[in-house]
């Protein structure tokens, strides 16, 4: 059962109630990514993201580690093009300690320059490790090309001059900005009650915010007309995306885009992977998919082949796509689709 509540200040709680199971995930959501920076500010999402596991008033980088370990907790952390989770999973009896840590974390975190100049260099390895992914190259290049260089064009990770950049005034300058309750989901999964679940964030959480916060402007998202974009690396293979508008999450059409991109190239039965890894053999992997955000969002066909095979293979997927144009989709696709959907929602 989910359970849902918005505080007068804005804050949300979503509580999933599984009573069937011994552990618990909680999330600290705020919605801020990428999309919400600036030339001058891609990439601090990201960085203050690392940052808030670097220390609070009491505690060391290293006292945060052990004591989450030694609840045997799972913490860790994300950034995307919208959203900044903070988040944990533990056994239910230590839900009370590892929340009140995470809640330390998450509001009491100094920033101290020493670490910074440190989680610096960590940040630059990541970037570094990026441009060894030729999948994810494909990735970046593909909302460049749609969203051209703002909003979801940017880079989650940023770039190596800003990272370097980055001051406290920056970080607690954006925290200000964007952590605001209004702007905040707190999120539990497991073994927890409703009136449980409210009890911590009432005690850890609802306090910590200020009064009069500032409003968070929504980013107007535009995209580009019909685009190409190519980067050459010494890799093995090439990656090939090719992108279409699409719905939004908020469309009540976006479950028929998710059962497209199965029938399409969502599964080892889906055309693209039949008629172009199986018949062919033109590509390891190929696959479709609907990606939706709040106001936006893109139909992608992603290929990984051999560099020979690029232009097989390109021809291989319009003749696909002008087949589909052209005759549509049969009841039997239509149907096992919609079990695979269904099936997939079940498991997750």
């Amino acid at each position: 059962m989910v359970k849902m509540k918005e505080y007068k200040n804005g804050l949300r709680l979503v509580v999933t109630t599984v009573p069937t199971v011994r552990s618990v995930a909680v999330g600290f959501w705020v919605g801020v990514g990428s999309v919400n920076e600036t030339d001058k500010t891609n990439g601090l999402s990201h960085y203050i993201e690392h940052m808030m596991f670097k220390g609070t008033k009491d505690l060391n980088a290293f006292d945060v580690a052990n004591k989450f370990e030694n609840m045997g907790a799972m913490i860790n952390a994300f950034t995307s093009k919208t959203a900044t989770c903070y988040y944990l999973k533990v056994v239910n009896k230590y839900i009370k300690d590892s929340f009140a840590l995470l809640s330390d974390i998450f509001f009491n975190s100094q920033f101290d320059k020493d670490e910074m100049e440190k989680e610096k260099s960590v940040v630059i390895e990541e970037i570094n490790m990026d441009e060894d992914d030729p999948e994810g190259i494909s990735s970046d290049l593909t909302f460049n090309s749609i969203y051209g260089n703002d909003t979801y064009g940017r880079k989650i990770i940023g770039n190596k001059e800003n990272v370097k950049n980055f001051t406290q005034n920056d970080i607690k300058s954006h925290i200000a900005k964007y952590y605001v309750s209004h702007n905040t989901v707190i999120s539990f999964a497991g073994n927890i009650t409703f009136e449980d679940a409210e009890k911590l964030v009432e005690e850890y959480v609802i306090n910590n915010y200020k009064d009069n916060q500032p409003e968070v402007k929504i980013p107007i998202i535009t995209m580009q007309d019909s685009n190409y974009m190519c980067r050459i690396k010494d890799f093995e293979q090439s990656n090939i995306s090719i992108a279409f508008p699409g719905v939004s999450s908020l469309d009540e059409k976006r479950e028929n885009q998710t059962i497209l991109a199965l029938l399409f190239g969502g599964g080892m039965s889906s055309r693209l992977f039949q008629s172009i890894r199986e018949k062919q053999g033109l590509a390891y992997a190929v696959y479709a998919m609907g990606s939706s955000y709040l106001r936006t969002g893109y139909f992608n066909i992603c290929l990984n082949n051999s560099l020979e095979n690029s232009e097989k293979v390109v021809k291989a997927v319009r003749k696909e796509i002008d087949l589909l144009l052209k005759e549509g989709i049969s009841k039997e696709e239509l149907e096992r689709s919609k079990v695979q959907l269904i099936s997939s929602l079940v498991f997750s």
